[in-house]
Parts: structure tokens; C-alpha cells; sequence
């Protein structure tokens, strides 16, 4: 654990590298709106979703991203800001309504569509599956 937190804010920051690659409307409405830091999905990445989701869902999502790619859960973070990013834009939301937004969201999320949208992004970006190869020999 670093006292700066370092390794929080590097995630952010490709974060906001992910999202400026994907959705480049939507990036600039955040940056329009002094967001870019991504600060509203700190709470996210740090404690990996545990306050947004019920324990059995938290752990279902903790087992894919165990299989999957290291950054898999910044995948997730976007399938959630994709949700809902019209109404994000619609509501002219800025920084402190983004976090209050956010912070609002704490088990209303649904484990399986998360899932599978986090999981279109990455292929859709990476051109292909999240999912390690494991190969074990005998």
C-alpha cells in the first residue's frame, strides 16, 4: 500500500486512456466538465467493487476478474459509466453530480449484464476474449 496512492491514479489515468479510445464523445464531455482525473471510479478501483455490489455478486465478479486480464476491471468500470453515460450527458452532469452519481449506484448494478458488457468492450477493443489461456502440462 502506497501512502500516495500511486498505483490507484496510474489505473485512473489509463482508465481515461481506455475511455478516450472508446467513446470519444463521451471523453470529451468529461473533459468539458474537469473530470478526467476519473476521480467519481476511485472508490471502484480501490476496494474492487465491494460497496456497489451484494457479497455473492462481488465475489462472482472478484472470480472473472481472476480470470481474466489484469486491467479487466477497468473494463468493468467502463461497462458501468457506458450504462449510463446518456443520462450522465442528458443531465449536463459535472464533476460533484458525477460523484454523487456514482456513489448512488451502490447495489442497483446487475453482476451479469456488467459482466457481459465489460466483456464486449474488451473484445471489441482488444479483439479478443479477456480470458487467460491456462495450459497445464502433465
Amino acid at each position: 500500500f502506497a501512502a500516495d496512492q500511486h498505483g490507484v491514479h496510474a489505473q485512473l489515468r489509463k482508465l481515461s486512456e481506455l475511455v478516450m479510445k472508446y467513446d470519444q464523445q463521451f471523453w470529451r464531455y468529461l473533459e468539458r466538465h474537469n473530470a478526467l482525473e476519473f476521480y467519481f471510479c476511485f472508490r471502484w478501483i480501490l476496494i474492487f467493487f465491494k460497496r456497489e455490489l451484494e457479497f455473492a455478486d462481488t465475489m462472482s465478479l472478484w472470480e472473472a476478474m481472476w480470470c481474466c486480464e489484469s486491467d479487466f476491471h477497468l473494463y468493468v468500470c467502463m461497462a458501468i459509466l457506458m450504462r449510463h453515460r446518456d443520462n450522465v450527458m442528458q443531465k449536463d452532469m459535472g464533476f460533484d453530480e458525477l460523484l454523487k452519481f456514482c456513489n448512488t449506484l451502490s447495489g442497483s448494478l446487475d453482476i451479469a449484464i456488467l459482466l457481459k458488457d465489460a466483456h464486449e468492450i474488451y473484445v471489441r477493443m482488444n479483439s479478443r476474449s479477456p480470458i487467460r489461456s491456462v495450459i497445464v502440462e502433465s
